[in-house]
């Protein structure tokens, strides 16, 4: 080990207020990842000395790394996933009628819908207070908080028969989202060694092409025979749902050179927000049936698959494929039981599903599972070579080595 990594650890050791076994095991971990990062940037053509110098830059300042060490073994990590699951628990309590009952239709429906942004930002500034940055337990309120704010909008402004207000909001939300998304990617590009893996160019074009295929069903089933005008009134619908789509994995890219798939956390909250407030599995039903039971599960599955099951998924589980799966498997599950629902009490009606509609939740749910996919492997890919997870460090695990660091010594 060279002379530059051992000082960096002596640093960190003896800055370190846990007990000894978590000393050890930090200790370990950082090591491992440090000499791998070095590796890593040796192989790519870097000189042995730059390398280890852009290992200990990715890595951060000592001291600023001591400080979330300590405070993340000063807490439970399950205190940290119920923080990370508050906005799913008061996003279903409001889904499931809670404030409604308590509080009257008026209230209910204005305190769930901003309420919400209120306890995200709560949660986003607990996360700063706490650990001097944003916190990864806040990551799914920065996913709500970055697309719902928007719902926050008064109704009756978004009522407004005036052009300029059914179209202001949508076009200074898709500004807003382009901008951080630009700021977002630029400022990854100055990383060395930073690339976009060959899967990932796949299943972007897959994602593409989904949209693609939506988009033409949509002109297809259009009854109007003047087909420019049908595309043309189409069109910027779905340019509009891909940049929706695309924008916060790339917002999330600086969270992901840190956290790596952590940073998912994010995304698929934003895709709660997209899920919960266009699609919206509950829409509709009670028009067309009495079965409210039924209603009321649709209307519960998008924050329970997108915003209380990953989080404790995913901060709670330790390998990247573990936390893969957190991030594909819920949502999967979610869209799947939303589509065989609402068909099942629609059936009879008369909107009965039938192989339009399926096809059309087919296409919805691909696309959003391709994106939760992209985003696994876009993050695991540029994730903290340099830097170790500090949500992996679990005190039931003390002396072993992080199955991502076993990996990687596999592979080689």
């Amino acid at each position: 080990m060279s002379e530059e990594l051992a000082r960096y650890l002596e640093e960190i050791a003896g800055q370190l207020t846990v007990d000894p076994s978590s000393e050890r095991e930090i200790l370990a971990e950082i090591q491992c990842h440090l000499q791998e990062a070095v590796a890593e940037l040796e192989q790519q053509g870097h000189a042995r000395q730059q390398s280890v110098a852009l290992a200990l830059e990715r890595f951060g300042e000592s001291r600023e790394e001591v400080t979330m060490l300590n405070r993340l073994h000063s807490d439970s990590p399950w205190v940290r996933v119920g923080v990370a699951i508050l906005p799913g628990l008061f996003a279903l309590a409001d889904s499931g009628g809670v404030f409604r009952a308590l509080f009257g239709p008026s209230i209910g429906e204005t305190l769930g819908r901003c309420g919400l942004i209120g306890v995200c930002i709560l949660v986003i500034a607990a996360g700063f207070a706490r650990e001097r940055r944003l916190a990864v337990w806040s990551y799914p309120a920065l996913g709500v908080l970055l697309f719902g704010v928007w719902g926050c909008i008064p109704s009756e402004l978004a009522d407004q028969a005036s052009p300029f207000w059914q179209v202001a909001p949508p076009l200074a939300m898709l500004a807003v989202l382009a901008v951080i998304a630009t700021l977002a990617g630029y400022s990854v590009r100055k990383w060395p060694g930073i690339g976009i893996p060959p899967v990932a160019r796949v299943l972007l074009g897959l994602m593409i092409l989904s949209v693609v295929a939506s988009f033409v069903t949509s002109v297809v089933a259009d009854r109007n025979p003047d087909r420019g005008s049908a595309i043309l009134a189409v069109l910027p619908v779905y340019l509009w749902w891909m940049v929706l789509l695309l924008s916060p994995v790339a917002i999330g890219l600086p969270l992901a050179l840190r956290n790596g798939l952590l940073a998912g956390l994010m995304v698929v909250a934003a895709e709660y927000v997209l899920v919960e407030g266009l699609l919206d599995p509950a829409y509709g039903v009670l028009i067309w049936t009495s079965n409210s039971t039924a209603a009321t599960a649709l209307a519960c599955l998008p924050a329970l698959a997108f915003l209380i099951v990953p989080p404790i998924w995913i901060l709670g589980c330790r390998g990247a494929q573990a936390k893969w799966w957190g991030l594909v498997l819920p949502a999967l599950i979610g869209l799947v039981s939303s589509s065989a629902i609402r068909g099942a009490v629609l059936h009879g009606t008369a909107i009965e599903y039938g192989a339009g509609s399926w096809l059309t939740d087919c296409l919805t749910g691909a696309q959003l599972l391709i994106l939760l996919t992209l985003t696994g492997v876009i993050y695991h890919w540029i994730g903290p070579r340099g830097a170790v997870e500090a949500e992996s460090f679990d005190h039931r695990t003390s002396g072993s080595m992080s199955l991502g660091c076993a990996a990687n010594e596999r592979r080689a």
